[in-house]
């Protein structure tokens, strides 16, 4: 979760800066925020899963895995992925057989 890793970016960005101010506080949360939806867009533009403990890999990548087949399993079966909101997604899991078209 993005909450998660902003958190523990945010221990070390306090033990590297242990004096820091409001506005260096603030600007360290701007700029988590736009590289985290930077990654989001290059992950999602490229066919990359944006979410979960697979973030930033391809659906090859992650059927190759040991429980990779078992998530994109459970995965495609959850209510929120549909095809008009992950289309490349959904048509890589249709591509190796995880979605019967």
């Amino acid at each position: 979760m993005a909450i998660n890793r902003l958190h523990e970016s945010f221990e070390i960005f306090l033990v590297a800066n242990p004096n820091c101010n409001k506005s260096e506080v603030v600007k360290f949360v701007k700029d988590f925020i736009a590289a985290d939806q930077a990654e989001y867009k290059k992950n999602a533009d490229s066919g990359k899963l944006t979410f979960g403990k697979y973030r930033g890999l391809t659906v090859e990548q992650v059927v190759n895995l040991p429980k990779g087949q078992s998530y994109l399993k459970w995965m495609t079966n959850q209510l929120w992925f549909e095809e008009d909101k992950f289309p490349m997604l959904y048509r890589a899991c249709v591509n190796h057989d995880i979605i019967k078209a």
